[in-house]
């Protein structure tokens, strides 16, 4: 078996049925096999799958699971596919997207044999807005073969997850990273430690942006918010990826990536307190030392201007000890 195709599904009957089409429809020279995951669907998801596991049984490994593990933290594709898979390759496609070139495998395929030093390959993406509010648009704009930069990698993040392509032993998250939930930005970053991040400059994926079915809204409302509001783990997790092998030579890059947290987790702060009506005194103050406590929110106030750093400031003293001014005047602020 050479390549092991991982899906991850959780109430994606509208979908999965064109996910698991495509990936049956791509023409290989090799065998592949179809490791999918229902992460205890409350719709008919489960129901399909089923149905493709009796049609093509040496093709599908199913499993069912009988409580949602995403939303208790379980690293599901660690802990029960990739033990399942038996290919030398690993490729990624979740039920709600799907791929769109039938020799996609193959040429992600031909590239890593053929390039020993690539660690990842890739493609474009096209992105598709669910509710038509937005055009079809790429996700990325390279027309050549693009080993991505530690900018591109770290930073700007243009490449899919339903375009990974990797080893099989390279699938496996550091332990320490296993818990957080972007799981595909932890991959990318790990695997740029070993070698290239190779994008090929074919559309052969769909991501249908807005899909609100997925894996992510398995968790209750109260951990949605939590993840939603705890961008800083992001911060948390670079600062330990610096300890291995191969992150020095990314130390300035992945640093100002950590000091982007803070902008990012400003904006989440003040929409929640401002326009999402949240009334919990402990939970604005909390948020608010949050930030500020941590060191490297000095190195993001030294990078402001005085009148904009004063404001800060000010704001998140606001934040902390004022909140219920905040509460109380949100509409003007």
């Amino acid at each position: 078996m050479e390549v092991s195709v991982l899906c991850l599904a959780y109430n994606h009957e509208k979908y999965i049925r064109k996910c698991l089409e495509s990936i049956l429809s791509q023409k290989t020279e090799f065998d592949f096999e179809i490791i999918i995951n229902d992460d205890a669907s409350s719709d008919k998801t489960a129901e399909i799958i089923k149905e493709y596991e009796d049609r093509y049984p040496n093709k599908f490994k199913s499993i069912y699971q009988k409580e949602n593990k995403y939303s208790k933290g379980e690293a599901i594709i660690e802990k029960y596919m990739l033990p399942k898979a038996s290919g030398k390759y690993i490729a990624f496609c979740e039920c709600d997207d799907w791929w769109l070139d039938n020799e996609k495998l193959q040429r992600q395929y031909d590239y890593m044999e053929s390039n020993q030093q690539c660690s990842m390959c890739g493609h474009n993406t096209l992105i598709h807005c669910i509710n038509e509010s937005k055009e079809d648009s790429r996700f990325n704009t390279w027309n050549s073969i693009h080993v991505m930069n530690p900018k591109e990698i770290y930073m700007e993040w243009d490449i899919h997850t339903s375009s990974f392509f990797m080893r099989k032993e390279d699938g496996y998250r550091y332990e320490y990273s296993k818990k957080y939930w972007f799981g595909d930005y932890v991959r990318l970053t790990q695997l740029s430690l070993k070698g290239d991040v190779v994008v090929l400059p074919q559309i052969m994926s769909q991501y249908n942006y807005g899909v609100k079915t997925g894996a992510l809204y398995a968790a209750d409302n109260d951990q949605m918010i939590n993840r939603k509001n705890n961008i800083m783990q992001r911060e948390e997790y670079l600062q330990q990826l610096l300890k291995y092998d191969g992150a020095e030579k990314y130390k300035k890059i992945i640093n100002e990536r950590i000091l982007l947290t803070y902008l990012e987790a400003e904006t989440i702060l003040e929409n929640d307190i401002i326009n999402n009506n949240v009334d919990d005194y402990k939970k604005i103050r909390k948020a608010a030392k949050s930030i500020t406590k941590k060191k490297e929110y000095k190195k993001y106030l030294s990078s402001l201007n005085f009148k904009d750093k004063v404001k800060n400031i000010v704001k998140y003293k606001m934040y902390e000890f004022c909140p219920s001014y905040i509460i109380k005047h949100r509409s003007q602020l």
